[in-house]
């Protein structure tokens, strides 16, 4: 007996793989807030560490320039476009929140 895949999980397995390779696995990210913004449920950050900028998403939280934070690993995401904020990061890290 020849067992085949149904399209439908073959389109599954597809989209898993996809979403696989927009997003990779970051370590812990800190710096100091140069920049915050609020939209759809998310707090935008732009982190400062040694002269490089790092965008960071993470649930909506408080957030004032000037802080020093340090975010929880995350997936980066290339090419992100945000509708709501109507703006496209060429990276942005996706996080649960602040580390303890």
């Amino acid at each position: 007996v020849e067992h085949r895949h149904s399209p439908k999980m073959k389109q599954g397995r597809n989209l898993h793989k996809m979403q696989h390779h927009q997003g990779s696995p970051t370590g812990v990210i800190s710096g100091k807030v140069v920049e915050t913004m609020d939209a759809s449920g998310y707090t935008y950050v732009c982190l400062e560490k040694n002269g490089k900028k790092t965008w960071v998403a993470a649930p909506k939280m408080k957030v004032k320039k000037g802080q020093t934070l340090s975010f929880k690993p995350g997936m980066e995401m290339v090419n992100f476009e945000s509708k709501a904020l109507k703006r496209k990061f060429d990276r942005i890290i996706f996080t649960e929140g602040v580390a303890n």
